[in-house]
């Protein structure tokens, strides 16, 4: 019986117009906005596959090791429908909010974790320079 390959994914995600939240409806607001978005990224994460943090700001990472190619883009397209369909609330204020990924799958055992998070924080700035609001893979 053959073993299944192993790969090693990596994603950068940032809340799109984060400062516009806070600038907009308080700080409050951006807190909550923050616990949100986290709830719904544990949601989305089977946390015997990833490993989930807060890397500054709004900005957070996964990193997951797996024999599935497609564990992490999965994921992040469900935390993106997830969170289409479920706004931010607050007392009497409720709004939407989106992100942008990047990721990078690799299956090369070289590659180590801050060469990951280099890569997807490339694919991150790709899909924020082309539109934010979007899942962009680094094909390297």
């Amino acid at each position: 019986m053959a073993s299944k390959k192993a790969y090693k994914a990596a994603a950068i995600i940032d809340i799109d117009w984060f400062k516009k939240v806070n600038d907009e409806y308080g700080h409050s607001a951006g807190d909550q906005t923050l616990k949100h978005f986290a709830k719904l990224l544990n949601h989305c994460c089977n946390i015997n596959k990833f490993i989930i943090g807060r890397v500054g700001g709004e900005e957070f990472a996964i990193f997951c090791a797996t024999t599935e190619v497609d564990d992490m883009v999965e994921a992040l397209a469900s935390l993106k429908k997830l969170l289409s369909n479920s706004p931010v609330v607050m007392d009497e204020l409720e709004f939407k909010i989106t992100f942008s990924a990047g990721y990078i799958v690799s299956h090369d055992d070289v590659v180590d974790v801050h060469d990951l998070l280099a890569f997807a924080d490339q694919a991150l700035y790709d899909a924020k320079k082309t539109g934010r609001d979007k899942i962009v893979e680094f094909l390297g």
